[in-house]
């Protein structure tokens, strides 16, 4: 998909807009010129100003160019289905990952999307475990980032390595 850049320069000045709104936000440190909130104001900025730039060049192409060129993978069926599945498994990780854990809905995730795009069921499985065990290894050792267990709460510490 291509957008024609008076709607992509729109949509950088908003984020950006966006940014410096939330970065107002940020508390003051005492004693300091800048607080927290310098960059992400300083970033927001620059993104307004180029999406602004962007956005004015863009409108000169407005008439010649279509606004929204969609690519043609959008035409194919199973295309578009595999990127709806893509959405739909980050949807269902945002849903599940609470009550079932991450082990278990990154397994689930992984060997839906895994078993729609390849179609081999050992395969998918094994990749599926595999991959599962990895970032979750990764995540809560290696990054100390604590990852929901959900219903295997009562396990934690036996499929832990720590």
């Amino acid at each position: 998909m291509k957008l024609n850049d008076a709607l992509l320069g729109l949509v950088v000045a908003l984020l950006g807009g966006a940014i410096v709104l939330g970065a107002r936000s940020f508390p003051q440190m005492a004693h300091f010129q800048y607080g927290p909130g310098f960059f992400p104001t300083l970033l927001g900025s620059l993104l307004v100003a180029s999406g602004l730039i962007m956005g004015l060049r863009g409108l000169r192409t407005v008439g010649r160019t279509p606004l929204v060129e969609l690519a043609a993978w959008t035409r194919s069926r199973r295309h578009v289905v595999d990127g709806a599945g893509v959405v739909a498994a980050v949807v269902f990780y945002n849903l599940t990952v609470h009550t079932l854990g991450f082990p278990i809905t990154a397994f689930l995730m992984l060997a839906a999307l895994f078993l729609r795009l390849r179609g081999r069921v050992g395969e998918a499985l094994v990749l599926a475990l595999l991959i599962t065990l990895v970032a979750h290894q990764a995540f809560v050792e290696l990054l100390l980032v604590p990852l929901p267990w959900g219903v295997l709460e009562p396990f934690s510490g036996v499929l832990t390595w720590r």
